[in-house]
């Protein structure tokens, strides 16, 4: 089964922005874009890196990772949204994972409020 995931950084040194690591879980396949459909808007995210870094051959799990630019700002409305879906687009096609629902949410989801709460801290 293949699944999406969302990770984030941040540096001081740039306040305003993040990076927002999206990642394919059980697949090994170049991620060459993806998009947030936060609450019905749709967001196209851009590259921070131009190649997809993947899990080394023989470990236990594939995994390929990706890197986007975005504003924290962004994170933040994930983070509060009622509905937030991540699309992936890779060279097999399109992958899709809810990060929050309605009631229902995701590992992301708590990961990315985490995230927040450290960056609040300095």
């Amino acid at each position: 089964m293949t699944c999406t995931g969302l990770g984030a950084q941040w540096n001081s040194k740039r306040p305003t922005d993040s990076v927002l690591v999206v990642s394919l879980f059980n697949e090994v396949k170049a991620i060459i874009g993806a998009q947030l459909n936060i609450d019905g808007k749709v967001y196209d995210l851009s590259n921070a890196q131009p190649f997809t870094n993947f899990s080394d051959f023989g470990a236990a799990t594939k995994e390929s990772r990706k890197g986007f630019i975005v504003s924290t700002d962004l994170i933040r409305k994930i983070t509060t949204s009622q509905r937030t879906w991540l699309r992936v687009t890779t060279t097999a096609g399109n992958f899709e994972d809810a990060v929050i629902d309605g009631q229902t949410d995701s590992k992301a989801y708590h990961a990315l409020r985490r995230f927040l709460a450290s960056v609040d801290q300095g």
